[in-house]
């Protein structure tokens, strides 16, 4: 945090009015909660009003403009979100994505198509656009039924990156309970549970190069994990080895690690290509696709 420029812009701002009036009640230069609230909604307005003209002339040429749409849910407080982005080219030819909102869902409502296409609705009248406006937009989102059903009376495509994180999560999946994994699903697993308790543990404290747990909502992590312990095998290899614990690592083997970063490598690759936000992206599915096929 400390590295980031507008933290030690405003730091350098505090030092500076300390050095020009001396003493000063740090209450006075710090703005209230209400005032950073009235500020931001006028920058809002001011945004929006810039935007939307732009944004209304995309739509007006048809499949020019886009929206992708995403639900999460705070871990900390349980809440849930709902964040719009617009995807649009303007006069320039320039590619655009603009975040038009990012709000809490009402609280008690259940997550049913109904409520979700209402919301929708809801925040893109808000923006500016009219019922004529939002039935030419494109939607992209993820695979979830209820997300499908609140955008199946307009374009819809399923999110590719999303397409590619659920098909990853499936290939090392067990296909029933009661079925054994294969080598490479067992490897995966134990380099979880390995790497979580070398950091419950602290022995993580002790390698030259740090490990990486994978999160199930991020997508590449997979690969991160793995990649960190082949990067870290002769280390840890040799902790568990004089801890007595080596069946802690039963299932990984170098080769199967290699072949592992080998196989996702990718996968990361075609995630982050369709990922991107400055440049048009559904140009590139059909080649990646072809190349993923080839690949496996």
């Amino acid at each position: 945090m400390f590295e980031i420029p507008a933290f030690t812009e405003l730091a350098q701002t505090i030092l500076d009015m300390g050095t020009t009036h001396g003493q000063c009640n740090v209450k006075d230069l710090l703005p209230s909660g209400v005032t950073i609230s009235r500020f931001t909604q006028k920058k809002y307005e001011s945004l929006r009003a810039e935007v939307l003209p732009t944004v209304r002339k995309a739509i007006a040429d048809v499949l020019a403009c886009g929206a992708s749409t995403d639900m999460w849910t705070d871990d900390h407080r349980k809440v849930s979100y709902t964040c719009i982005t617009l995807h649009y080219v303007d006069d320039n030819w320039e590619f655009n994505s603009r975040v038009i909102c990012t709000c809490a869902f009402p609280v008690g409502a259940k997550k049913t198509a109904l409520n979700l296409k209402t919301e929708l609705l809801k925040q893109l009248s808000e923006f500016g656009l009219t019922p004529e406006e939002i039935n030419r937009l494109v939607f992209v989102s993820d695979q979830a039924a209820n997300v499908q059903a609140a955008l199946s009376q307009w374009v819809h495509n399923s999110c590719i990156a999303h397409i590619l994180n659920t098909v990853l999560k499936h290939t090392f999946k067990k296909s029933k309970e009661g079925d054994e994994e294969d080598d490479h699903g067992a490897c995966i697993e134990q380099c979880k549970t390995m790497t979580t308790f070398f950091k419950h543990s602290g022995l993580h404290l002790r390698l030259k190069q740090s490990l990486k747990q994978e999160c199930e909502t991020r997508w590449d992590t997979k690969l991160e994990m793995v990649k960190s312990v082949l990067d870290a095998f002769e280390d840890i290899q040799s902790i568990l080895l004089e801890r007595g614990e080596m069946h802690r690592m039963s299932y990984i083997s170098k080769d199967t690690l290699q072949l592992l970063v080998q196989f996702l490598q990718p996968f990361k690759q075609a995630t982050e290509e369709l990922s991107g936000s400055n440049y048009p992206t559904i140009n590139l599915v059909a080649l990646w696709k072809t190349t993923l096929m080839t690949h496996c």
